[in-house]
């Protein structure tokens, strides 16, 4: 599988420099392997997980002085078993310039980049997304707008286009829009951002029967901090959901805290907590 897929961005590294020899392209990739021990309480196990290895090519050329088109191809890999997806991560194309960013494709959510943006276990099996009950995802035919690069302020706005037959009789749309701000007061030291998304009913079109009234859209909330000094480092995230996946009297609510401390350059202690609240209308929570 790695050789086919190193095969094919050969491939599209020729075919670019062909059309453009002034195109810029960029090989790249990340092998990143852990053993874990894990317990839930009541039972234990050494695992060992290949997290988010990757490889890819991205580049660019320059089309006039205000705008640059951009491309990324990237796949998953496998590293403990065999095989991966190719495609599978963030594969796009785009064009930026001093407006900004556009892009088309395959992509993160900017309500999934907030909560990149203050974790320390991105990518490890201590990552929080395990306790964000599928709110952090990488969407599909989704338009992404993301604004000119500012050491003070940033967001970005995505619309995901009808994953449903929209000729198909009585079908609702299953489209998706997410959003998210930040600023990084305090000389960048501080860092404040809020989130919004929302999936339509048509999300789980074959759970909607004629007189199904317990299906509705979604919508969720995320609120993200971080503060780092030379030393110490602390994060936290709050999340709210409504109507969890699309069913109507279902919320759920995510809190956590993260701390780092840097004990040499390359030597870091860090530790997090999270806790998820499932309620249903009319029953105890869990």
């Amino acid at each position: 599988m790695f050789k086919k897929m190193l095969v094919f961005m050969l491939v599209i590294m020729a075919a670019s420099s062909a059309m453009a020899g002034d195109m810029e392209t960029k090989v790249y990739g990340k092998l990143h392997t852990s053993l874990n021990m894990a317990n839930d309480g009541d039972q234990s196990a050494l695992t060992l997980s290949s997290n988010t290895s990757r490889f890819g090519v991205k580049g660019g050329i320059e089309l006039n002085e205000n705008f640059t088109a951009i491309f990324q191809f990237e796949n998953s890999l496998n590293m403990t078993s065999r095989g991966g997806e190719l495609a599978g991560r963030n594969t796009f194309l785009g064009v930026k310039g001093a407006f900004g960013t556009l892009l088309a494709g395959r992509h993160d959510t900017p309500f999934k980049t907030l909560g990149r943006k203050v974790t320390f276990f991105k990518d490890t099996a201590g990552d929080f997304r395990t306790m964000t009950v599928g709110y952090d995802q990488r969407l599909s035919d989704v338009l992404v707008y993301a604004t000119p690069k500012n050491d003070m302020w940033g967001g970005q706005l995505a619309y995901q286009l009808d994953q449903n037959d929209w000729q198909m009789e009585d079908s609702e749309s299953a489209t998706a829009f997410t959003a998210m701000a930040y600023v990084t007061p305090m000389e960048g030291d501080l860092f404040i951002g809020a989130g919004f998304e929302t999936w339509s009913k048509g999300y789980f079109n074959e759970m909607i029967a004629d007189d199904d009234e317990s299906v509705t859209s979604t919508s969720a909330f995320r609120g993200a901090a971080k503060w780092h000094g030379e030393k110490f480092a602390v994060s936290g995230l709050f999340q709210s959901v409504s109507d969890w996946y699309t069913v109507a009297g279902v919320d759920a609510t995510t809190f956590g805290l993260e701390a780092l401390f840097k004990a040499a350059e390359k030597w870091h202690f860090k530790g997090n907590f999270y806790n998820t609240t499932i309620k249903v209308e009319g029953e105890e929570e869990d």
